[in-house]
């Protein structure tokens, strides 16, 4: 498949796409002499099988967002920019382990 038609099914902007292939992120890929890009139908299970968030790089994420929001609103606005970030995540990913302090 050509790589709009990738970046359609895989639910993301053609040129996160472009940046994907150039940063050699889609297995299989290649670029043809014409200069269409072509992607094997297998990347795609491989790609939606992969999680780019793991739980050590979210409770980083979250830790940072935590003490930036503290120090920026304060700690009970801070907690309810939290809350309400938990639940994006949670509802977005799934279960999310990070529960703060």
């Amino acid at each position: 498949m050509r790589l709009r038609q990738f970046a359609e099914v895989l639910g993301v902007s053609y040129s996160t796409a472009l940046r994907m292939f150039r940063r050699n992120e889609i297995p299989g890929a290649y670029k043809l002499p014409s200069g269409t890009i072509v992607i094997p139908d297998s990347a795609i299970g491989v790609l939606e099988g992969s999680n780019p968030v793991s739980d050590g790089n979210l409770m980083d994420v979250m830790e940072v967002i935590e003490s930036a929001s503290v120090e920026v609103l304060g700690p009970e606005d801070g907690q309810d920019l939290m809350q309400l970030i938990h639940r994006v995540l949670t509802e977005y990913w799934g279960v999310v382990t990070y529960d703060g302090d």
